[in-house]
């Protein structure tokens, strides 16, 4: 997979961009070993599965793009760790589950964005710790409840 091939800069590797490709082979795999990853962009690339827990422990990371793709499942419990998030777009995956309080760490975070990605339940009074957030659009999934 282009991850075994890549692997060998794995602590390293500050930008990993390899959208509008056919990765039909899975998902992300286990990505703690890329310590020093800045941006990822999987954007519209076939991928299929979870977001792997370890995808929190990339506390380097910005930029996360993974839209368009056919990921399942929750967001990670304690995606709070990513603090130094600033960019987050999961649009159009069929993700399940709602928003994880933790969110509210990501106090860097300025672009959040999951247009008709599944997420469903109210948005966690946690949000409101976002203070550099200045896009945000939720637009066509099941939310609830009050915006905090």
């Amino acid at each position: 997979t282009l991850f075994d091939k890549i692997s060998g800069a794995a602590d390293t590797l500050e930008i990993l961009r390899a959208s509008e490709n056919d990765f039909t082979s899975g998902g992300i795999p286990d990505l703690s070993g890329f310590t020093s990853l800045k941006q990822f962009w999987m954007v519209n690339s076939a991928l299929t599965g979870q977001l792997p827990a370890s995808i929190t422990t990339l506390t380097n990371l910005e930029s996360l793009f993974i839209q368009d793709n056919d990921l399942i499942g929750v967001l990670p419990e304690n995606i709070g760790d990513m603090t130094a998030l600033r960019v987050l777009d999961f649009t159009n995956n069929k993700m399940s589950g709602g928003i994880p309080s933790s969110i509210g760490e990501l106090t860097q975070l300025s672009y959040l964005r999951f247009i008709n990605a599944g997420i469903t339940g109210s948005i966690p009074v946690e949000f409101g710790n976002l203070v550099n957030l200045r896009y945000f659009d939720a637009s066509s999934n099941m939310l609830n409840g009050s915006i905090p």
